[in-house]
């Protein structure tokens, strides 16, 4: 798939979203990737795509919810630093995870589950440091997931870290 390819399959999704439409008139959605990012430093305007980066996380969190509220996302599977705070926000409708990202071992994963800080094993992306799925040294992470009955997200692909969210557009 060429770059050029990716970029308009990014604008078109970006388009999709952002078509207004009332929430009432849509069937719920549960979006199952969901990030609660610290925003550290607002991306550049981005004059293509009429975007401009949310300046705090707190508008970025605003800015979240109104559009889960807008297009009907009912519940959303979320990580990130600032999960708590969205969490705070809209109980109902963040439901937490816990990345496999290796910096929790397998039992401080399970402790997190078992307390209820995340409902969900999310974020597996060990291709990104070339092991596969199925590699013997994600079995752990999979019996935790079948001994508590949760879930496993697996990201897919293997594009540079932020390629998705940070295009460039030719």
């Amino acid at each position: 798939m060429t770059t050029s390819l990716i970029n308009r399959a990014f604008l078109g999704c970006i388009v999709a979203l952002a078509t207004p439409v009332n929430a009432a008139d849509r069937t719920p959605i549960i979006d199952m990737h969901l990030h609660s990012y610290t925003v550290r430093e607002p991306y550049q305007q981005n004059l293509l795509l009429d975007f401009v980066s949310p300046s705090s996380s707190s508008a970025l969190q605003v800015l979240t919810l109104a559009a889960l509220e807008q297009h009907n996302i009912v519940l959303a599977v979320t990580d990130g630093h600032e999960l708590q705070e969205y969490r705070q926000e809209a109980p109902g409708r963040i439901l937490p995870g816990c990345g496999i990202s290796g910096r929790d071992s397998v039992s401080t994963l399970r402790e997190r589950l078992q307390s209820g800080e995340c409902w969900v094993l999310t974020e597996s992306r060990p291709q990104r440091r070339g092991i596969a799925i199925d590699a013997p040294r994600m079995e752990p992470y999979f019996s935790l997931a079948e001994d508590l009955d949760v879930p496993v997200g697996v990201h897919m692909g293997i594009l540079p870290h932020e390629a998705v969210w940070r295009p460039t557009i030719p």
